[in-house]
């Protein structure tokens, strides 16, 4: 896997104790740092420069899928995060907690793909669709981007011009393609 394919998925393993286990090496042109420095190192270090399109970190202490792993349960989650090594560019992290059974108690594996569709976007656009993926309600997307209900509605309008969607249950399943 090459950082130059722009449709290629990353993948990285987190052990429940937040030590990467499993690296991707096309994830240090990502990330700028070098391998070796990721095997030695926490999720923690490792994911700061990677933030959710709320603004949060997507790595913590008390992560809930470090958690899930801890206790040996499966969990699935996906976010849209911003890689600022790319200039701000969309991917989507899907994240899962994965029960390994016997003594061991869990690993969490990351999975990183970049979405040309959303290359489009300005990314306020992105942040509202983001919202919507969620689930959110324009007065909720209005009250978490602290913007007006009708900018929300603007961003939304235009979003689903530039993807050619004529819902917007329709353009948030364009993220899960």
């Amino acid at each position: 896997m090459g950082v130059e394919s722009p449709s290629a998925g990353h993948v990285f393993a987190v052990a429940d104790d937040g030590r990467i286990v499993v690296w991707d090496e096309a994830l240090s042109g990502l990330t700028h740092r070098p391998s070796e420095k990721v095997r030695t190192g926490s999720c923690e270090l490792t994911m700061q420069m990677w933030k959710a399109t709320n603004a949060t970190p997507l790595c913590y202490v008390g992560c809930p899928m470090l958690q899930a792993a801890r206790c040996g349960q499966s969990e699935c989650n996906r976010t849209l995060v911003w890689l600022s090594a790319q200039g701000g560019r969309p991917m989507l992290l899907t994240t899962v907690s994965v029960p390994t059974g016997g003594d061991q108690r869990g690993t969490v594996v990351h999975f990183l793909r970049p979405l040309p569709v959303l290359d489009q976007l300005t990314p306020q656009e992105v942040r509202v669709l983001a919202h919507l993926d969620q689930g959110a309600s324009t007065q909720r997307i209005a009250e978490e981007l602290r913007i007006r209900a009708s900018t929300v509605r603007t961003h939304v309008r235009n979003l689903m011009a530039k993807l050619g969607a004529k819902s917007r249950l329709q353009a948030v399943s364009l993220l899960h393609l």
